[in-house]
């Protein structure tokens, strides 16, 4: 199996602190597996989140999930649901909706550290400032786009991309609604 560019080790702060972060044209991205900086230890909250689009990639029923646990490993909550069916719902959209849900439980909870999770490289380049959202993506996720940030004001929140085989539990959960729903996936 090629080594993927994408490490399970980049991770990445989005916060008021880290120079760079989520447009501050002062500096780039600051990735904290960088000489220099410090590893994160997941203080607070860690969740992990997932999205699935079924039968088809545009078009489909598109489901999030998201599931968080303590330092220690303790599941503390899981969550999924479904976005909608039909025209303008896509697995990105999904991957959207998890972060935001995610981000939202997690303020609502109290936690105002965030260790975050996603198997979505578009999630992960986008909201860490490394890939632009184009036109057309801010047509489709600007608005959920612009909420995450503005939680990432709120909260000190580190995103971490991981291969989909180590996002296996929210890749389970974001099937749920399938089930619940009689729908194959």
């Amino acid at each position: 199996m090629p080594k993927s560019e994408f490490s399970p080790a980049r991770v990445f702060a989005c916060a008021r602190s880290v120079p760079g972060a989520l447009g501050n044209k002062k500096a780039g991205p600051r990735f904290l597996d960088e000489p220099g900086t410090s590893s994160p230890s997941p203080v607070g909250v860690t969740i992990w989140t997932d999205a699935s689009i079924q039968p088809r990639n545009p078009g489909g029923h598109l489901t999030w999930a998201f599931w968080a646990a303590q330092p220690d490993g303790k599941v503390l909550w899981e969550s999924y649901g479904t976005v909608g069916r039909g025209a303008g719902m896509t697995n990105n959209y999904g991957e959207y909706v998890a972060v935001l849900k995610a981000l939202r439980w997690a303020y609502g909870e109290g936690y105002r550290t965030v260790f975050l999770r996603t198997d979505s490289q578009l999630v992960f380049k986008q909201v860490t400032g490394q890939w632009s959202l184009k036109p057309d993506g801010r047509k489709q996720f600007g608005e959920i786009f612009d909420r995450i940030l503005l939680g990432c004001e709120k909260m000190t929140v580190t995103f971490q991309w991981l291969p989909r085989e180590e996002n296996t539990r929210a890749d389970e959960l974001s099937r749920k609604p399938y089930e619940e729903a009689g729908v194959g996936a």
